[in-house]
Order: C-alpha cells, then structure tokens, then sequence
C-alpha cells in the first residue's frame, strides 16, 4: 500500500468514527443555554485551525466550550479541561496526552469511553494536534 492509499484509509477512517461519535450523541446534547450567547474566547491563529480540528473530528460531539456533561456519559468541558491541563504541565502534556503518549488528568476513570476517537486523534499530524491543543488551552 503507498502512502496516498494509507493517508486516504486514515481520512475515511477518521471521518468514520467521527460520524460514530457525532451519531451516537445525538440527542444527548442539549444546549442548556438557548438563547443565550456564550462569548467564547479570541483565538490566535493556530487556536482558530485547532477549533476546525475540533468540529471536524467530532470532538464537539461530546465535549461542550462551558457546560460539563460528565453525568450524562459524554466529556468535560473545554473550561475544565483547560484549567486542568494549566496546574498540571500546561499545553505541552495536553498535546502529549493528545499524542497518546500521556495518560488523561481530567476524569481518567472515563477515559474508556473515548479510548478508540483517542486512538484516531494521536494519528492527526502533530501540527494538527498542536492547533487543537492551543484551541482548547484558550479556555
């Protein structure tokens, strides 16, 4: 298999589980803020390309910008992820945790549950995972 080939069935397959993902939370996600505007933050440039990764891997499936949705089965907020990673080594160990080369600080015991979208997200180019750090981290 040549290298466009393993980069077409890595895409097909990132776009795969990211429809998994999205199917199966919808309905799960409610915005609990209707009609309110949530002000997010300003982003840098590479925030900003962080933020497609985001939407485009299905991340926003389960994780919400302010609301923590752990007791319903899906993930903590990009707030609590962000404070977490500033006490506990900053972007750095988030983009290594997003490498899979660092176990999870924020609800590790949860960490089942996105174990396999995980496995796809430390396949992403690291620039891509940089960006989606920085994204996160502007929180």
């Amino acid at each position: 298999m040549n290298n466009k080939q393993q980069i077409f069935i890595s895409r097909a397959v990132i776009m795969t589980m990211a429809m998994v993902t999205i199917s199966s939370c919808s309905g799960s996600k409610k915005n609990e803020n209707a009609g309110t505007a949530i002000a997010g933050p300003t982003l840098s440039e590479s925030a900003a390309r962080g933020e497609t990764v985001f939407n485009k891997s299905g991340c926003n499936s389960c994780h919400h910008s302010t609301i923590d949705q752990v007791s319903k089965g899906l993930g903590p907020s990009l707030v609590s992820i962000s404070a977490a990673y500033k006490t506990a080594g900053g972007q750095t160990a988030l983009v290594e945790f997003l490498g899979g080369n660092d176990k999870p600080i924020v609800n590790p015991e949860k960490y089942g549950i996105m174990k396999n979208i995980m496995n796809i997200i430390k396949r992403i180019p690291e620039k891509e995972r940089s960006d989606l750090a920085d994204y996160i981290m502007s929180y």
